[in-house]
């Protein structure tokens, strides 16, 4: 007898299996326990770097989010360390199984020099937030 345990939500779960038999008492009851977690989200790429621009100027990049997992997975929030700097916009809420959307950041550089942040997904999976390092020059 082989039990496989094929969970279709994230968190603890319980279950009974129920063997019958011809045997004396004949019902033979195992309980069991099981616990789902959300793998991580796949994201293209791990890094951007904008290159140099002049400041005042601004220039778009995409991150491509993909759900690898078998089940659904919400994403919370999606944020920047320097928000004056880059700012980021769409893909929160639930994203289906196999499915993927897009961020967008964008660099809006008013000061010269080097600029970093940190782009931070905020999600239901193990090890959350996952982060991308985002880097730009302003002349």
């Amino acid at each position: 007898m082989v039990v496989t345990f094929n969970p279709s939500i994230v968190g603890p779960t319980n279950g009974t299996l129920t063997v019958m038999s011809n045997a004396l008492n004949g019902i033979a009851e195992v309980r069991l326990r099981g616990s789902a977690h959300q793998g991580k989200l796949s994201m293209k790429p791990k890094s951007i770097h904008f290159g140099t621009l002049r400041a005042g100027k601004s220039a778009v990049k995409s991150v491509r989010l993909y759900n690898p997992n078998p089940i659904p997975m919400n994403i919370r929030a999606i944020t920047s360390s320097e928000p004056a700097q880059f700012q980021v916009s769409g893909c929160t809420g639930p994203l289906d199984s196999g499915a993927g959307c897009s961020v967008s950041v964008t660099f809006s550089p008013d000061l010269r020099g080097r600029h970093t942040a940190t782009l931070s997904i905020v999600d239901d999976a193990l090890g959350s937030p996952q982060s991308i390092e985002l880097t730009g020059r302003a002349e």
